[in-house]
């Protein structure tokens, strides 16, 4: 069970609902919902995207192609931090630079976090194993301590029932049983790669992150194409005859 805050309505998946395996309902009316607007149907695309990359290419070619270009990412900012203390300049390769040394902590970390949550690495024990509880008891057991407006989805994972619960900014992530509802293990790398903890100002360190990774490969690409540009034009602009021998 997903809710969607956005378009109000809540997608319920399972064998047996609807003719796709899911059924979406619109939280105002309570009947069919209608179709997505534009912004909702980019997001949900760009999700796939940036985990597996586009077309199914890793699933074709058998390589985590998303995975090895992060890491290489990771290897080329690393390189970078031992070419030395750059000159910073009003310049686009000022810029570039300015960008990369200010930012360089957050910027490796998002990254990483990235590589860690690929690898399945949390830095935190295991949940327990405990037998899931429904999904009418777990919205019961939440309304005890949130507001049920909060729900973002509950979702069977590995045979554990998990509620993901927004709150005063703050998302809270629970392990429903048969015996209660208990705080799941906190993921670390996923917190900070998504941007879900400090309330908005996680969202907004995120904000920040995504625009300086952006400006990185515009600067970075405008940079490599003139370099490239004024070395063909100086090899084209060579000597056009060759001088004559000379005289023995």
């Amino acid at each position: 069970m997903r809710i969607d805050h956005f378009e109000k309505t809540l997608t319920i998946s399972g064998s047996g609902v609807g003719e796709d395996g899911s059924a979406e309902i619109d939280l105002k009316t309570g009947g069919e919902a209608a179709d997505e607007s534009w912004i909702t149907e980019v997001m949900r695309w760009s999700r796939p995207v940036h985990e597996h990359f586009v077309f199914d290419l890793e699933e074709i070619t058998g390589v985590p192609i998303v995975l090895v270009s992060t890491i290489g990412m990771l290897a080329g900012m690393f390189i970078g931090v031992f070419m030395g203390w750059p000159r910073i300049q009003n310049t686009i390769s000022g810029w570039h630079k300015a960008t990369a040394w200010v930012l360089l902590p957050l910027l490796i970390l998002s990254p990483l976090t990235g590589v860690f949550m690929a690898w399945r690495i949390s830095f935190s024990a295991p949940a327990p194993r405990a037998q899931a509880a429904p999904v009418l008891d777990t919205v019961r057991m939440i309304a005890q301590k949130h507001d049920v407006s909060g729900i973002q989805s509950i979702r069977s994972r590995a045979g554990r029932q998990i509620a993901v619960v927004m709150d005063g900014g703050s998302r809270h992530v629970y392990i429903a049983s048969r015996e209660g509802l208990q705080p799941a293990p906190a993921n670390w790398p996923r917190i900070f790669h998504e941007g879900t903890f400090l309330g908005i100002w996680g969202g907004v360190m995120n904000v920040i992150l995504s625009l300086a990774f952006i400006l990185l490969l515009a600067t970075g690409l405008w940079i490599w194409g003139k370099r490239t540009f004024h070395k063909r034009r100086r090899i084209r602009g060579g000597p056009s005859h060759v001088a004559p021998a000379a005289a023995e």
